[in-house]
């Protein structure tokens, strides 16, 4: 009895490795045909690329291997970025966040990505996976979408001045205009004035 329960234990675990390395094998699948996937050693060197890599970056999968993850840096600026994940990948901590890289023909590829140690069981590196997505178009409709702002932004203030030059020109007429307005009513007492004048003086005459 012992043996046959030893047996069915067996069989069951034999049964649940196989269902979690089924898993495992399809997680890789969906992970590797939707995202750019890199596998690298303990040195940060390409040990795997796979066709999706190679189709954003331009590379063949020949040239990658043995290449170093800082291959990629897209410019001087990123330095301090690759810096922070050796670091934090040396110290067997994960990398997460915006991260640009350099494709062949020097363009530049954007990517969400996420960067981990592979431990073994007693936590010692055995190298580091490279988990990214392509948000290249992502951020071609974003950078156009905040273009399209600032262009209608200033497209407003030139209306806004404009309009604030208009009002200003408008106000400079009517300033204008009753500026005239009152010297001709000056010149109209000054008329009047001389009239009244005139006639008190023929009053004064006739009096006499």
């Amino acid at each position: 009895l012992i043996y046959i329960e030893y047996i069915e234990k067996s069989l069951e675990l034999e049964k649940l490795l196989k269902q979690q390395k089924d898993e495992l094998i399809k997680f890789r699948n969906i992970l590797d045909s939707n995202n750019l996937l890199l596998k690298l050693d303990k040195e940060f060197r390409i040990t795997y690329a796979n066709k999706l890599f190679c189709k954003a970056t331009g590379y063949k999968k020949e040239t990658l291997l043995g290449k170093e993850l800082v291959t990629f840096r897209h410019n001087n600026n990123a330095k301090k970025i690759f810096d922070d994940i050796y670091e934090q990948l040396l110290n067997k901590n994960s990398w997460e966040g915006n991260l640009k890289i350099k494709r062949k023909d020097d363009t530049t590829l954007d990517t969400k990505s996420n960067i981990f140690p592979d431990l073994d069981d007693f936590l010692e590196m055995l190298g580091v996976i490279f988990v990214a997505y392509d948000t290249t178009k992502e951020q071609e409709l974003k950078r156009q979408m905040q273009l399209a702002l600032i262009k209608e932004k200033s497209e407003n203030l030139q209306k806004t001045k404009e309009q604030n030059l208009e009002q200003e020109t408008l106000l400079i007429k009517i300033k204008d205009e009753l500026e005239e307005t009152k010297k001709e009513l000056n010149i109209f007492k000054l008329n009047n004035n001389d009239k009244t004048n005139e006639k008190i003086l023929k009053t004064l005459e006739e009096e006499k």
